[in-house]
């Protein structure tokens, strides 16, 4: 997903900022009334969400974010104001890549009724093979609730990856295998651009480790690193086979061999 991010964040009309587990995090925590785009967002949420995203990127917030009153902003316009912080080129469209998101498509689709949604699939060996990498950085990281099973990693990968399914208004959403993605860059950066009814360009292809480094932190997300390198790393496709026993391969195969196959891993 960094990887799709950092080309299409290239791209003279697109703008994007590190996750922001918007929806799938902040608006749960601050309540149901939130699901409603028109609710009017406290100061004390204001100071909140602006809290939740320092901890989580690092980024620095500039003071003009919470210096408003209550009762003036709704819950739609303090995530647009949280996503032009990174627009430094006064670009005209943006992108949100928090992976989560993918279980929170309806809860979007209230905020942005035609929002378009690029689903880029990862053979689920790769996918939790990475995931059993991930460390929290401290004992109040939040990403210490993944230190799980081979089996809750994989039930995850496939509640994920079917949720996209799911979405009801598929015409909207775009499915792209990771595998064949990074084996011909430019003909599916075509068809994403098309997708998107943007026109093709070729620097999203050659400066997106460029870009990228405007929203990757290495010190929060360290196993993005990867994502700096200037080239399409197609060893990195199938790298896990070097890194996990025969016997996790064959579990994981196992726990998502409905979903894997139908998507043409086997």
């Amino acid at each position: 997903t960094t990887l799709l991010q950092s080309v299409l964040s290239t791209h003279s009309k697109i703008f994007t900022a590190p996750e922001t587990s918007f929806f799938s995090r902040i608006v749960p925590m601050l309540g149901i009334h939130y699901n409603n785009p028109n609710t009017l967002v406290s100061h004390q949420d204001i100071v909140f969400i602006k809290n939740d995203i320092v901890k989580m990127t690092g980024t620095n917030f500039p003071e003009s974010f919470t210096a408003v009153d209550d009762h003036e902003l709704t819950i739609k316009q303090a995530f647009e104001r949280l996503l032009e912080i990174f627009n430094q080129d006064g670009k005209s469209i943006w992108i949100e890549k928090t992976t989560l998101h993918a279980k929170y498509m309806q809860a979007i689709h209230r905020y942005y009724p035609q929002a378009r949604f690029i689903h880029i699939i990862r053979d689920p060996v790769s996918t939790v093979s990475s995931m059993m990498r991930i460390a929290p950085l401290s004992i109040d990281d939040l990403r210490i609730r993944y230190i799980k099973s081979i089996k809750t990693y994989s039930c995850f990968w496939n509640d994920c990856v079917d949720s996209v399914f799911r979405y009801p208004i598929q015409k909207n959403v775009l499915h792209i295998h990771y595998e064949e993605f990074v084996s011909d860059p430019v003909f599916y950066t075509k068809i994403i651009c098309d997708f998107l009814e943007l026109e093709y360009e070729e620097t999203c292809l050659k400066d997106f480790h460029i870009s990228a480094k405007t929203f990757i932190s290495t010190e929060t997300c360290p196993w993005q690193k990867d994502n700096l390198s200037p080239y399409f790393r197609t060893e990195a496709i199938y790298r896990w086979r070097n890194k996990i026993s025969n016997e996790k391969i064959w579990l994981i195969q196992n726990y998502t061999c409905n979903l894997s196959t139908f998507l043409g891993y086997h």
